[in-house]
């Protein structure tokens, strides 16, 4: 991704261990240098190459592949620290529509509020509208919009999800089939609660060996039922729910919709319809954890990444639907793996978007909820203070900080009725539902 002064570039590599680092970094100048080839003079690639300043912003191995991110600048800079220390974001990538929600200045949290006559769930709605829209630019994809929800059972089909199903699912098919008449065959798809590799396009591992969580070093779960159960997730009301579109007849286009609302031009200038939107729910319950693996990765998060890649950003779906809007949440389960700390989560959490990054379009971060009591070991204090983290770390990334918006209802959930000592109740997941539908489906 190059933007005149910073080029952001993750190489995919199946040679495996950090000594490679180096030649994975000359050789992605070498693609740098094909794949900007319309941007980029010899000249440019040859003053990236030696004078700029290579950061990693997120590594990771295991036995087979390595995926490394890296940044370069060609800008004077004194300060070479990590990107997620960063207090000064970069330009987005070929994103000038992006720029006011660069600057320094522009919030990226809301407070939220259960009581829907508070003015805070309209700063919400504003703040949510003007990053989506912002990418949009007057260019929005013809089949309309994709959200993907990614957590624990209080993002899943009992609880967040239960309240946007209906949308993103049963109405996403029949508003596809209109807007993209024959072009797409698509079909609702469930998870189990154990081996879902094949939900996700994925193989087995060899010979299904399934490598346990470390906790000690990478606070990695599951912790209970998958932890003796392998390929299990340890929550059993969570499975993921997709609407999954395979491209039918090439011939057929998707159909830019007119947003009006019939033939009255007063209330055409007042009132826009509905963007068409679907999408699901995918079970991530942890910031890192091992319960999915495959040949290619040790852990559910960079498979996930690797199904968003080959499978649900394939090309003609990014043409037609954009890439998706990801709402994220994590921290309940993760507090409950022994010996974690603040940094740790931080650590995954940070590790966990900046590789979502190149699969999302933009970022909801829904934070913890409070929980009803400090008995079990969810914590409201460690709550607060890892929220808090969260959104320290997503405001200093250079990365992220564009493309996110921290959605922030712990206060009011401090004040609010629970089904349990997580679970929120039913008209709070209905509530919060709603401004993301009225998001989802606001037209810019």
């Amino acid at each position: 991704r190059y933007t005149g002064t910073n080029l952001s570039l993750s190489i995919y590599s199946t040679m495996g261990t950090t000594k490679h680092w180096i030649t994975l970094a000359l050789f992605g100048i070498v693609v740098m240098a094909d794949m900007f080839r319309p941007f980029l003079s010899l000249s440019d690639v040859l003053l990236l190459a030696t004078t700029s300043t290579i950061t990693t912003t997120s590594q990771f191995s295991t036995n087979r592949t390595s995926i490394i991110t890296y940044q370069w600048s060609t800008e004077n800079n004194t300060d070479n620290g990590s990107l997620l220390n960063s207090s000064e974001p970069s330009a987005m990538p070929s994103n000038e529509e992006r720029d006011d929600l660069l600057s320094q200045n522009r919030s990226i949290a809301c407070k939220w509020s259960h009581d829907n006559s508070t003015n805070s769930n309209k700063d919400c709605q504003a703040l949510l509208t003007s990053l989506i829209c912002s990418k949009e630019n007057n260019n929005q994809a013809p089949g309309g919009r994709r959200f993907l929800l990614f957590g624990d059972s209080t993002m899943g089909p009992n609880c967040l999800f239960k309240n946007l199903k209906n949308l993103l699912i049963e109405q996403g098919h029949s508003q596809i089939s209109k807007v993209c008449s024959n072009r797409y065959s698509c079909q609702a798809t469930t998870a189990e609660r154990c081996h879902n590799n094949k939900l996700f396009g994925l193989d087995f591992p060899i010979n299904n060996t399934w490598k346990p969580p470390d906790m000690e070093n990478n606070a990695e779960g599951p912790k209970k039922y998958g932890l003796f159960h392998p390929f299990c997730s340890d929550c059993n009301g969570c499975a993921s729910n997709l609407l999954l579109c395979n491209l039918q007849n090439a011939t057929h286009k998707c159909q830019q919709q007119q947003h009006d609302n019939g033939d009255d031009v007063s209330a055409n200038l007042e009132k826009k319809s509905k963007i068409p939107v679907h999408g699901g729910f995918i079970t991530v319950q942890f910031a890192r954890d091992v319960v999915m693996q495959s040949p290619e990765f040790g852990t559910t998060q960079e498979n996930v990444v690797l199904f968003l890649n080959r499978t649900y950003n394939r090309p003609e779906l990014v043409q037609d639907f954009g890439r998706p809007i990801c709402v994220v949440s994590a921290g309940h389960h993760d507090a409950a793996i022994p010996g974690i700390t603040k940094e740790k989560f931080l650590t995954n959490v940070g590790w966990y978007l900046n590789m979502l990054d190149l699969q999302c379009e933009s970022f909801i971060w829904i934070a913890t909820t409070a929980t009803k009591t400090d008995e079990f070991a969810q914590k409201r204090n460690l709550t607060e203070i890892w929220n808090d983290g969260v959104l320290g770390l997503l405001e200093q990334s250079p990365i992220l900080r564009g493309k996110v918006v921290f959605v922030d209802g712990f206060e009011a959930s401090t004040r609010c009725p629970h089904q349990d000592n997580v679970h929120m109740s039913k008209e709070w997941y209905q509530r919060l539902a709603s401004l993301i539908q009225n998001v989802a489906t606001a037209p810019c």
